[in-house]
């Protein structure tokens, strides 16, 4: 088949189009999949949510005329290459003069793979029930930077994953696409959003040998993309319940199959007050077949504690700061197979006057 550059030659002076520069190849469709969903906006009230696939490359055509357009999520998307800090100063700042920038904790860096496993726990056969240790973790909370710091916008920086992506012939051989994203988010719906792809990651050995042989070409996929929203009051944050009744009622949305995703999304779009941390533990403690998995590290290197509900095909997994009851990272892991095919891993979360 001929590709654009040798077209060219073959024409040689009768080209109509000679001397024009050649464009960027298109991106392949499994990444426009994933910086799709990097960049879609999680809706917790309407309890819409993304949910663990499992995506062959031809289901990345509905999602090619998004990327391509420019258009995701009823915004506009802006392209930047790497180092590029144009338009980073419009979009929705703020007003008057912007107070200083607070001190941030670097985020950790974290270790993906290339080959990616299921994190490893204290009690990984034969777990206790969680309740005893859950309800003692929420009686002891402290602060996080979620509860003491101030400004305009509540700032949240994650790292994951929810699809495994198979663009092999045999079907035998994934890859995961992990996205960054940095959010910031006011109380009158405006927002901005950045979002990259990160280098591709593997479920098993298998995986990770193929494409070892066979590596997939650069794909012209934009290196980075900020997302702007004007103001809009049905954007607008909506604070979590403190009220038992009413969290209770909010997690329950969807039946117990989807607590832990709705955890997972609580922690992913809001600073969850240290009231409904304590309250988010206490109604996992008291949930049927949430296990205690112990201490663990997670991918970033840290140590929480971990919690799982398992059932015949996946196992659902938090890990937790045991300091602050923040959620550290979240984890769908396949049975039998164990791949990881969705992971959320929560590196920052803070309020500040400063867009980046």
């Amino acid at each position: 088949m001929f590709d654009t550059s040798s077209t060219k030659a073959l024409l040689g002076p009768a080209d109509p189009a000679r001397g024009v520069p050649i464009p960027p190849p298109r991106a392949r469709a499994v990444d426009l999949i994933a910086l799709a969903e990097a960049t879609v906006d999680i809706d917790v009230a309407s309890g819409v949510r993304r949910r663990r696939i499992l995506v062959p490359v031809a289901a990345g055509v509905a999602a090619v005329g998004l990327v391509a357009t420019g258009v995701v999520a009823g915004g506009l998307i802006r392209r930047h290459p790497p180092g590029d800090t144009a338009g980073q100063a419009t979009g929705p700042m703020p007003t008057g003069t912007a107070a200083p920038t607070p001190t941030r904790t670097a985020a950790p860096t974290p270790r993906f793979g290339p080959v990616v496993r299921p994190v490893a726990f204290e009690f990984d056969k034969r777990p206790p029930a969680a309740g005893d240790q859950l309800r003692a973790l929420a009686a002891q909370l402290t602060p996080s930077r979620c509860d003491t710091t101030t400004g305009r916008y509540t700032f949240i920086h994650t790292i994951g994953w929810n699809a495994v992506f198979d663009d092999t012939p045999d079907g035998k051989s994934q890859r995961i696409v992990p996205s960054e994203r940095w959010e910031w988010r006011a109380d009158d719906g405006s927002e901005r959003f950045r979002s990259t792809l990160l280098p591709a990651v593997y479920p098993n050995e298998e995986s990770y040998r193929y494409y070892q042989k066979h590596p997939v070409q650069p794909s012209g996929t934009p290196a980075a993309v900020v997302h702007d929203l004007p103001p809009n009051p049905d954007r607008a944050i909506v604070p979590l319940p403190t009220d038992p009744a009413e969290v209770a009622k909010k997690l329950a949305a969807g039946g117990k199959q989807f607590l832990f995703w709705n955890v997972r999304d609580w922690f992913s779009a809001h600073a969850v007050p240290l009231a409904t941390r304590a309250e988010v533990l206490r109604i996992l403690a008291n949930t049927p077949g949430v296990v205690w998995r112990g201490e663990t590290t997670d991918r970033a290197g840290r140590t929480g504690v971990a919690i799982s509900l398992d059932d015949k095909a996946a196992q659902h997994v938090l890990i937790f700061d045991p300091s602050t009851g923040e959620m550290l990272a979240w984890d769908d892991v396949e049975r039998p197979v164990d791949t990881v095919a969705g992971s959320t891993l929560l590196l920052g979360c803070e309020h500040t006057d400063q867009l980046g």
